[in-house]
């Protein structure tokens, strides 16, 4: 993980390098070059946003069986986790 981190800070340093010099040091000035650097510093902050992981609320997929619903369907499981000998399952 710090490999990774360190990576990222190595690519980011590098690209704002990059930016602010072709944004506040290269005489004459150029709108095309001004451009580029903030496409770079624009990368620079994407980056930073990616390498974060980001919380993502887990939703159970698929329906709800209700055993007075389907009374064939939980007989057949509990017959499996009996001839198992396994627990069943919630």
């Amino acid at each position: 993980m710090a490999g990774f981190y360190l990576l990222v800070l190595a690519m980011v340093g590098g690209l704002l390098f990059g930016a602010w010099m072709l944004i506040f040091e290269i005489r004459p000035f150029s709108l095309f070059l001004a451009v580029l650097g903030a496409g770079m510093a624009y990368g620079a902050l994407r980056i930073i946003w990616s390498s974060f992981p980001r919380r993502i609320k887990f939703e159970t997929p698929g329906i709800l069986l209700d055993p007075k619903r389907q009374p064939k369907l939980f007989e057949e499981i509990r017959r499996i986790s009996r001839d198992t000998r396994q627990k069943l399952p919630a």
